[in-house]
């Protein structure tokens, strides 16, 4: 596929999203946006996916030791060392929720119910509150969505590599690749259009949501 063959496809997939902004308004898109960032970090270990499965074993190891007579200690009141043992090593046998080797598919399963979340909610919000700004976070909505699942969708020099550092330098660099997606539409029109056509385009989506704004 050429480069012109993708920006192509990319745009009519932009289109899709926008509309999809259009009609459904900027409070439910914005939901949508949070929800989808979320899943992000919740999807990437160096992030918050590592301290989720971390939490998740660690409820799952407190009901083990329920279950396996910690409930039953508790109502005797017997805890000697050699119960307290038995219990702990009856626990451990369970092993965890989430083994090493799952870990990557359940951060990929947590990620695509927070988005999927994230469009049930947006879908549940009844005020269609300024469509202008809902087209606009429409279209970030669909390149972050085509950034995480249609790599090839969007052309390289658009959008940056997400940097897996730590929580806090990964969380300035998912806001980055956000940054990045709110200016791609701009900067590909810019490419393929020009400037004035551009700035023509935007003086009309600005008096248009100022408009709105006033309604």
């Amino acid at each position: 596929m050429t480069e012109s063959e993708r920006l192509i496809l990319a745009f009519f997939v932009l289109a899709v999203f926008a509309y999809q902004g259009w009609r459904r308004g900027f409070i439910s898109e914005l939901v949508k946006f949070f929800l989808i960032l979320l899943g992000i970090l919740v999807g990437t270990p160096e992030w918050l996916g590592s301290a989720v499965v971390r939490i998740i074993n660690s409820i799952w190891f407190l009901f083990q030791i329920a279950i396996n007579g910690g409930v039953t200690l508790v109502i005797s009141g017997d805890f000697s060392a050699q119960a307290l043992d038995q219990v702990m090593s009856d626990a451990t046998q369970a092993g965890p929720l989430i083994p090493p080797n799952n870990v990557q598919a359940a951060l990929f399963f947590f990620m695509l119910v927070l988005i999927l979340l994230g469009y049930l909610i947006s879908a549940r919000v009844k005020k269609r509150s300024t469509p202008i700004l809902g087209l606009f976070m429409g279209v970030v909505n669909g390149l972050l969505l085509a950034y995480l699942f249609v790599v090839p969708l969007v052309p390289e020099s658009y959008l940056p590599e997400l940097q897996n550092t730590s929580f806090l330098g990964g969380l300035f660099s998912l806001f980055g690749v956000a940054l990045d997606a709110l200016l791609a539409p701009i900067k590909m029109l810019y490419e393929q259009v020009g400037p004035v056509v551009v700035i023509g385009i935007m003086v009309i989506i600005i008096i248009l949501a100022a408009r709105n704004v006033r309604k």
